[in-house]
């Protein structure tokens, strides 16, 4: 059964990517034919939602990049109109897939500093919460209870790298955290006030593989722990 529900989600997925990129050449093609800067922005619209809202089915960063190349390129807009357009394009490129992660420091708490590149060679799934956000509670259970994450942390090929953003010391320090997980506190706000990393929800999910290149970015654990299965070749890893 589990082999079966396996496929399907390969299919599913499959289908979706080949929509998603249907859609976003539509897209393209539509902005590049407009005649009016109205029609031009409302596919624009169009597009932002559909490639690029968190959860939607054709969630696809890349594809996005390129319909927002198209929209910039139009002479129906004026420099004022390409504003928007411009701020989302280098939001959406920062870290992309593919591409080495952003290294950033962060303390844990007994006060020693750290810095994100130093992986000694592991895969590293990138966590960034909040202590008071239930959706991070429920990633932090989800974390300890997949047999696939557990036997990865124990064979020492993965870390997980919980990081807090924000400024309240207090609130970190009393947060609850697994023993898998180190908890970092991005003390001096690189993340968002040096513009390292764009968070667009807290939980925000990263994989990034042992030379800190960007596996898997504004992703779930469920995509996560399919990602890691490969490395876990023996029937204990099987979930």
């Amino acid at each position: 059964m589990r082999y079966i529900l396996s496929i399907l989600t390969t299919i599913i997925i499959g289908a979706s990517a080949a929509h998603a990129q249907s859609c976003s050449q539509s897209y393209i093609d539509r902005i590049k034919g407009a005649t009016s800067k109205a029609s031009l922005l409302a596919t624009a619209e169009q597009a932002e939602n559909y490639l690029y809202s968190i959860g939607s089915d054709g969630y696809n960063e890349e594809l996005f990049v390129e319909v927002l190349k198209a929209v910039l390129q139009s002479p129906l807009l004026s420099e004022t109109d390409k504003i928007r357009p411009y701020m989302l394009l280098e939001s959406a490129c920062k870290n992309m897939m593919n591409t080495i992660a952003a290294d950033m420091a962060y303390v844990t708490p007994d006060g020693k500093s750290h810095m994100l590149h130093n992986n000694e060679g592991k895969y590293t799934i990138l966590f960034f919460n909040d202590p008071d956000c239930s959706d991070c509670a429920e990633v932090k259970q989800q974390l300890t209870q997949s047999e696939i994450i557990t036997t990865l942390h124990n064979r020492n090929q993965l870390r997980i790298v919980g990081l807090y953003t924000y400024s309240d010391e207090a609130l970190w320090l009393a947060g609850n955290y697994p023993d898998i997980m180190i908890n970092g506190w991005d003390k001096e706000c690189e993340a968002e006030c040096n513009e390292l990393y764009v968070l667009r929800q807290i939980p925000t999910l990263y994989l990034l593989d042992s030379e800190n290149r960007v596996i898997l970015k504004d992703t779930s654990l469920n995509e996560i722990i399919a990602s890691l299965k490969p490395l876990c070749n023996d029937e204990k890893c099987a979930e």
